[in-house]
């Protein structure tokens, strides 16, 4: 764990980082985070949200959540550019969780909320 910090995971950007701290670690940043957040007391909702991120499906809660939420803001955020949000998005998101929760038709309201809050920030 102590090199941790020093992984330069950018360097490889063919795949999402936390796959290769998996890899090089046994962890990932979302496991490492939800470790420390229990350690601090958050309740427990916060630190699903953030242990399950990536991956929601996982959770043992399927419903809609701060977890749901963490999910589709990380993953737009992560997959914006200049020209808006790549079609990477669609690669990254759980759209079986997604479905699931009845909300995958709710993604494109989503998007453009995503897009006008980053243009009124760079305004």
């Amino acid at each position: 764990m102590a090199n941790y910090l020093n992984l330069d995971y950018k360097t490889e950007a063919t795949r999402p980082h936390w796959q290769w701290e998996l890899e090089k670690t046994g962890i990932t940043h979302a496991q490492a985070g939800a470790y420390l957040l229990g350690i601090w007391g958050l309740p427990n909702p916060i630190i699903d949200a953030i242990m399950f991120y990536i991956n929601p499906s996982q959770s043992a809660n399927p419903s809609l959540s701060e977890l749901t939420m963490t999910h589709i803001a990380s993953n737009l955020v992560s997959c914006m550019d200049e020209s808006g949000i790549s079609n990477a998005v669609e690669e990254q998101l759980d759209f079986d969780y997604l479905n699931n929760l009845g909300i995958e038709s709710r993604l494109d309201d989503w998007k453009q909320i995503t897009l006008q809050t980053f243009h009124a920030l760079d305004a």
